[in-house]
């Protein structure tokens, strides 16, 4: 985390609002890249029974639904977090109107962490969609196979019907022989 060092003569509390709104970006940034983490592990999750078909491994969903459960938490801490970034920088506003040139450097370290926390969020939201199509591709792959596994079963199941019928051959064929 960067120490932002503040003009002397400035505001205590604006001071106190920079300096918490600045370690407000740095724990977004941490959320962020464990977001990303957590992403990483979904895809790599989604992405082997697809590749692998065939293959006698399947899908871990205990350990996807981990994933899942790990980046609500997350989530629901980043939008606290947000608030929180809001309603300060609502106050350090007020009091900064027109004095914006007295906080250059805190303002300038800001701006270049909003841009990290930008760009974080827009590689998440890639990562996400491409997260779900594996999703949707997996869910599809095995409504697929249950759809082949109900008609396997039910040609299996005529096959019986018929084979049965054809072993109980009524008396009356026999005599018409005769």
């Amino acid at each position: 985390m960067e120490t932002v060092h503040f003009r002397k003569g400035s505001s205590d509390m604006t001071e106190s609002y920079l300096e918490m709104m600045l370690r407000s970006l740095d724990r977004k940034i941490e959320i962020l890249n464990r977001i990303e983490q957590e992403n990483r592990k979904q895809r790599d999750l989604l992405d082997f029974p697809v590749q692998a078909k065939e293959a006698e491994e399947v899908f871990e969903e205990e350990a996807f639904q981990r994933t899942v459960e790990e980046k609500g938490r997350l989530i629901e801490e980043l939008l606290k977090l947000n608030e929180g970034f809001d309603l300060l920088f609502a106050k350090v506003q007020k009091e900064l109107s027109g004095q914006w040139d007295d906080y250059r450097s805190q303002v300038r370290t800001m701006q270049e962490k909003i841009r990290m926390v930008t760009e974080l969020s827009s590689r998440i939201q890639v990562q996400e969609q491409r997260n779900k199509a594996l999703v949707d591709r997996y869910f599809s792959e095995e409504r697929t196979k249950i759809k082949i596994g109900k008609r396997s079963t039910a040609s299996a199941m005529k096959y019986y019907q018929t084979m049965n019928k054809t072993q109980h051959v009524g008396p009356q064929m026999f005599d018409e022989n005769r």
